[in-house]
């Protein structure tokens, strides 16, 4: 008798230790999945890191340099032809100007083609 109670507690211990290695993986594999990791600056909207955007609401922050990069290197101007040292700063008319510009491209895309341009 005492060899089926061994066997018993053999065989229930072998269930135990199965559920704990195969099922919690399983369970803690699927509570991280529900917590998203925080998102980066670069992925978050550039109104949410950068100060005083309003032409590029919307824009991923990180696609925001890209974006400025490519409207000075094809003005062949440098950032401080539209920017204070501190690019919050509203002071150049060049900046309002640019603005001005994005927006009406904008308004031209939707009306021409039919777009709604982010």
């Amino acid at each position: 008798m005492s060899k089926q109670i061994v066997w018993r507690f053999s065989v229930a211990t072998r269930r135990m230790t199965f559920l704990f290695f195969v099922i919690a993986p399983l369970c803690c594999q699927a509570a991280a999945a529900q917590t998203a990791p925080p998102e980066s600056r670069e992925d978050q909207a550039a109104e949410n890191v950068f100060k005083n955007i309003q032409a590029f609401k919307g824009v991923r922050a990180g696609d925001l340099q890209g974006a400025m990069s490519f409207i000075a290197s094809s003005l062949n101007v440098d950032c401080d032809y539209c920017h204070e040292q501190d690019f919050s700063k509203d002071e150049k008319k060049e900046k309002l100007r640019a603005r001005e510009m994005i927006r009406m491209v904008r308004q031209i895309n939707e009306e021409s083609f039919q777009r709604n341009v982010a």
